[in-house]
């Protein structure tokens, strides 16, 4: 692995001589930065991770002693080498102070300089190899996958969270230990462990979702950079507490298994005549219509949306449908490709109401040996008809054991989401219901439709929100979701029949 490093040196001739005598390739180093003051290097420090230093003992206005503690306030790992023109015992005892790895006196004796940043790299090493090792147990202690790893009498190591674990594979080439490790210590990825046959879940700290997701996309990026572009990641759910790691690893692996079975089976893409089609066996894959293709897509979002909102009828109507337009292919391998796209968008859909496709057809394994194994379009026809029928009986059921408490659960759902643009069908397809029929039992339940309930409960959530913080009417009318502050305050006047400013003041 590359360590980075950096050179502080008020004498612009002897910064220059270092950085062109020592073999930093050969030391597996690469300067990271140079400066010739101490704020200049405190100004690297703050936008480059470091993991060396040398500087040199004098410098304009703060001394290299003072810069070495300022730096290793920031990044207590540093190692530091400092050099000088003076060799004076004030200065080596500061040194000794500040853990310094070596005190060379100028002019400087290379070879000794050399052999000195030999050690630390050595040094470094093993202390991360130890750290990994660690980590690994205190992951894996975390995650359930441990046995007697570590001593029981020794407290696991603290985790860093809020997190989301990321399960990592290549579908083609495998993963190297030696690249995983790099990739993910170059990341700040420290916590990591095997978790089966070349595959590896990961620790990825993040102050919210948003940050977990572009976090993994930079892994995902930087793994593709170091020749591995078929890697692919499965993320989990974003836990707060270590309780919730086990459940954010299952959740990875079975995003990993889907994004890796739907690839294998060329799910990505559906072939159109004059494009190629990626993954493809054959010299000469075979295409089908873009007018084909455009009639598929449409009758499966047909197909989906009638699944989804539990209509036998009119599920079994599109699926016909659809299988006729996936026979046009006329090509057993672009039937193929069609029928596996449309399961991959009905496991989307059913992931919308958290319905598993792949537990209801007996696991992704089952899946797969049921595709390898059909021989004609028949059988894939077959597949894809059994697939739906378990699917439309998953949504019947939970529509006849929900309604009972469906009022409640959309209640929750609502007020989870007030600052979103929600609509009752966006709200009637994540329960598995059609529009009027979710307005329907929401009457029957409450007495309030579903805009009523979305109105109270936005009216409410503002109140709070105007009485217990100093946050202005525009930020409150956005964090309930109206987007025009004039507009909500009418709606807040016919709804409490005072302005947000006079509720604000008035009692509680």
């Amino acid at each position: 692995m590359t360590y980075r490093i950096l050179l502080v040196d008020d004498d612009r001739l002897d910064l220059k001589l270092l950085e062109e005598v020592i073999p930093w390739t050969e030391l597996d180093l690469v300067v990271a930065g140079r400066a010739h003051s101490a704020r200049a290097a405190v100004e690297i420090a703050a936008r480059t991770k470091l993991d060396i230093a040398i500087l040199d003992v004098k410098l304009p206005g703060t001394d290299g002693l003072d810069l070495c503690a300022s730096l290793k306030e920031r990044t207590p790992e540093l190692r530091v080498v400092f050099i000088s023109a003076h060799e004076q015992f004030e200065y080596a005892r500061r040194a000794v102070e500040l853990q310094a790895d070596g005190y060379l006196v100028k002019p400087v004796d290379i070879e000794k300089l050399i052999e000195c940043l030999r050690g630390i790299r050595r040094a470094i090493d093993q202390g991360r190899e130890q750290a990994i090792r660690r980590n690994q147990w205190g992951l894996a202690d975390a995650l359930f996958l441990t046995g007697d790893q570590g001593s029981r009498h020794e407290k696991p190591p603290a985790l860093p969270l809020p997190s989301v674990v990321a399960a990592i594979a290549d579908r083609e080439s495998g993963l190297s230990d030696a690249l995983v490790v790099e990739t993910l210590q170059e990341q700040g990825l420290l916590h990591f462990v095997p978790i089966g046959p070349e595959r590896v879940a990961v620790l990825v700290p993040a102050r919210d979702e948003a940050q977990a997701g572009r976090r993994v996309d930079s892994l995902r990026l930087d793994l593709a950079a170091r020749g591995r572009p078929s890697a692919m990641i499965g993320v989990g759910t974003y836990c707060t507490s270590v309780r919730g790691l086990p459940e954010s690893l299952a959740t990875a692996e079975q995003r990993l298994n889907r994004a890796l079975f739907f690839t294998n089976y060329s799910a990505a893409a559906i072939p159109v005549a004059g494009t190629p089609v990626r993954d493809q066996p054959t010299a000469d894959p075979p295409s089908v219509d873009s007018g084909v293709v455009r009639e598929f897509k449409a009758g499966l979002s047909t197909l989906v949306h009638a699944l989804i909102g539990g209509d036998s009828k009119a599920t079994d109507a599109a699926s016909q449908r659809l299988l006729e337009i996936a026979e046009a292919g006329r090509d057993d391998r672009v039937s193929r490709a069609l029928v596996i796209h449309a399961i991959a968008e009905i496991d989307n859909g059913l992931s919308m109401i958290d319905i598993d496709l792949f537990r209801l057809s007996g696991g992704i394994a089952r899946l797969s040996d049921t595709l390898i194994c059909a021989s004609s379009f028949q059988e894939l026809a077959d597949l894809l008809r059994r697939v739906v029928a378990s699917a439309l009986a998953a949504v019947c059921e939970r529509r006849f054991t929900r309604a009972d408490s469906l009022p409640s659960e959309v209640t929750a759902y609502v007020e989870a989401r007030l600052s979103d643009d929600l609509s009752l069908d966006d709200v009637a397809m994540h329960f598995a219901f059609s529009g009027n029929y979710l307005s329907h039992l929401l009457k029957r339940g409450t007495g309030e439709s579903f805009r009523d309930i979305l109105s109270r409960l936005r009216m409410e959530r503002a109140g709070h929100l105007l009485r217990s913080t100093r946050l202005f009417v525009y930020e409150i009318a956005d964090r309930v979701g109206y987007r025009d502050v004039a507009y909500f305050s009418r709606l807040f006047r016919k709804h409490y029949g005072v302005s947000p400013g006079e509720y604000r003041q008035g009692d509680p």
